[in-house]
């Protein structure tokens, strides 16, 4: 009965344990991440001398950054819904100044949609469901993609007066408004390719235009300066521009790196995430039919 009773109290004590902050302490120790498929990313972020890159296992480690001007956190791939702790520091390191990249294919970043509120923006939200674009002039005619796959969407960005042309694998809706025109603090940073793009709400890979979002040019990537110590925010709707299927085709690399350089460009921390990954591989595995 000892036994029995004490097991039943260690079991209830893990339990709470993992579902207080529903990170498992923020270490994911008992899931299979992190994501294997992030190689090529980590290797290009490794060899920029300037970059003080290292991986993090919680975002309270945002709480000790001495110098968060000085310094860019990405989380990228997020299987597990932010907590109450997680938007804290987040929040906190921008207003400091720091700079965040949140990449996530479905919604569970959500929490962190009303940041640009402050600035007097609309709140965004990621929708978690995925854009699908207009038939390209290329055979076969139901492509609406690049290289006869129409879930790897041609996408464009503009850094420091320089024009990219990216891949981006699966991106999904966000709810942005479509007029940015008297906006100060948001940049549409990355589109897709075609005017006629809409959400996939019923996610049967058919644009109906009554019950599809009509979003031209689709936002995947938008930038907000939010706070007085110039710090920021980029929310991007799908982790498939990161992967190792994608980061070498087009410019998705040299667009990175350019778009990080912006915010250290004498060098700084760059902090990776990887607590929220449950899986051991991205959901961006499918390649390019050769």
């Amino acid at each position: 009965m000892v036994i029995a009773v004490s097991a039943l109290v260690l079991i209830i004590g893990v339990s709470i344990y993992f579902d207080r902050d529903g990170n498992g302490g923020g270490n994911g120790d008992v899931n299979d991440g992190p994501w294997s498929d992030l190689d090529e990313l980590k290797r290009s972020l490794g060899e920029i001398p300037a970059f003080q890159y290292s991986e993090v296992r919680s975002t309270d480690e945002l709480d000790s950054i001495n110098d968060p001007g000085n310094a860019v956190y990405m989380l990228i791939g997020i299987e597990r819904e932010l907590n109450s702790s997680n938007y804290i520091s987040i929040k906190n390191f921008i207003m400091d100044g720091g700079f965040v990249i949140i990449a996530d294919d479905g919604t569970n970043a959500n929490r962190l949609g009303d940041l640009p509120l402050g600035e007097g923006e609309e709140r965004i939200d990621f929708i978690g469901k995925p854009y699908l674009v207009d038939k390209t002039l290329s055979e076969p005619t139901d492509d609406r993609g690049y290289l006869y796959n129409k879930y790897f969407i041609k996408s464009y960005s503009t850094i420091g007066g320089r024009n990219y042309e990216m891949i981006v694998h699966r991106p999904n809706g966000l709810n942005a408004s479509i007029d940015l025109i008297n906006s100060t603090s948001a940049n549409h940073l990355l589109t897709t390719s075609k005017l006629l793009t809409v959400i996939d709400m019923n996610e049967n890979e058919v644009q109906d235009m009554d019950t599809d979002k009509y979003t031209p040019h689709g936002p995947i990537a938008i930038e907000y300066r939010i706070g007085s110590n110039n710090g920021g925010i980029v929310y991007i709707s799908s982790t498939g521009l990161f992967t190792d299927n994608v980061f070498h085709l087009k410019n998705n690399e040299a667009w990175f790196r350019a778009y990080l350089t912006q915010f250290l460009p004498t060098g700084g921390k760059v902090l990776l995430d990887t607590s929220k990954q449950m899986s051991s591989m991205s959901p961006h595995n499918e390649n390019i039919p050769a």
